[in-house]
Order: structure tokens, then sequence, then C-alpha cells
């Protein structure tokens, strides 16, 4: 007899409400008290059966075509075969349909959350999000004035997601020594990697160089104009 699973509505609603917020699959499933390999043992379970499906729905596809040529010669064993077949189909759909919905339900959230921040994103670049906003008083008229303070278009988000979206057309490459001839390139993200680095050397009180010309300083995100 299969040992009764963890998986339910309300512990696949909580795995879906955490993942939605962008939390990390561990996270996720620490929140939920269940173990990172067992969600993803769940995921995997349900993605092995949506492709049992699709395999089943495509052999049954071409049997069909088959049978209107061969339809009067197919032998009591092969039809046999066929209802044992469809039988297990049947059998397995009923058992694994919770899994194929939490795997579903599963990538879903996760790309909700990548719109998410793919929305922050372009709201950075576009620039025009409301930072501040204040009313001033005129002590002598008595009329207000309402200051409102916005944030700049940031080139850099529209590059952060060109990079990410097509590294090999848009990706910054950097040249460090090496043979003048032959130079070692080395991406983007190697150059973020070594200024995050030099940072932490920094705040140790150890002495470094300056980072590579063309290394991003700041995160995502402009200054803000006052209108």
């Amino acid at each position: 007899m299969a040992r009764p699973t963890k998986m339910n509505d309300d512990l696949v609603d909580k795995l879906v409400g955490y993942l939605k917020l962008g939390c990390y699959l561990e996270t996720a499933a620490a929140m939920c008290g269940i173990d990172r390999d067992t969600l993803l043992r769940w995921a995997k379970r349900g993605a092995r059966e949506v492709e049992r499906q699709r395999r089943h729905d495509e052999e049954r596809e071409d049997e069909v075509e088959a049978d209107k040529q061969r339809q009067r010669n197919l032998r009591t064993e092969e039809r046999q075969r066929r209802r044992k077949r469809a039988h297990h189909h049947k059998k397995l759909l009923k058992s694994e349909a919770s899994y194929v919905a939490f795997h579903g339900a599963l990538e879903q959230a996760i790309a909700q959350a990548e719109l998410g921040d793919l929305a922050v994103i372009s709201q950075a670049a576009k620039g025009g999000h409301l930072v501040e906003k204040r009313t001033i008083k005129d002590p002598v008229s008595g009329s207000e004035t309402t200051i409102e303070k916005r944030s700049r278009p940031d080139w850099k988000a529209s590059a952060f997601r060109l990079e990410r979206r097509n590294p090999k057309r848009w990706g910054r490459r950097v040249e460090i020594a090496g043979d003048p001839e032959n130079p070692i390139p080395i991406t983007l993200a190697d150059a973020v990697k070594r200024v995050h680095l030099q940072r932490r050397q920094q705040q140790a009180g150890i002495t470094v160089g300056a980072p590579p010309n063309g290394a991003p300083s700041n995160g995502v995100g402009g200054d803000a104009d006052e209108v």
C-alpha cells in the first residue's frame, strides 16, 4: 500500500502564494514545512505524467490512423493490448491528476513572479514613478503648492534587460590582462562579480584597484527629478 502524500489543496495554495511573492523554491518549501526535495519530486512527478499523457495521445493518433488501413486485420491479441493500455491510462489519469495540477500551478506562480520583476525593470527604464509628493503652504497668501518628485528614465534598466535577454548580442565584454593578440574576454556578469568582490574587500579595509571600465557601480534604478 502506497504511503499517503502530504500534498493537498491548502498546501499547494500556500506554496503558490509564496512563489508568486518571488520566493525561491527552498524558501517556499520551508515556509510550508516540507523538504525542497519533496517539492521537486512532486513537480517532477507532475511533469513526468504530462509527458506520458502527451506520448499516449500521440501514439493513440498514430494508431487511429493506422486502424483505417488495417482495421479488419487486427488480431485479437492486439485489441486486448490496446484495451489494457487504455484502462491503465485512465487509472493513471485519476491517480496523477493532483500532481499534474501542482506542476501547472508551480510553473504559473514562477512565471507570475518573473512578470512582476519585469514590470519593475520596465518602470525603472521609463521613469516617471512618483518618489515623493509634498505640499507647501504660503504663510502670507495661504495658497498651497504641490511638488512632486519623480524618477528619471534609467537607460541602465533597459540595458540590463537586453543583456539578460540576449547576452550574445547585447552583453558587454571586458578584456583583462593577457596576450595582446589573444585577449581573454569576460562577460558583463564576470565584471559585476569582480566589482562586488572589490567592494567587499574595500569594506574589509583591503586596498584594491579601481573597478573595470564599463562595469556598473549601482543597481537598477535612476535618479529623481523634481517637477
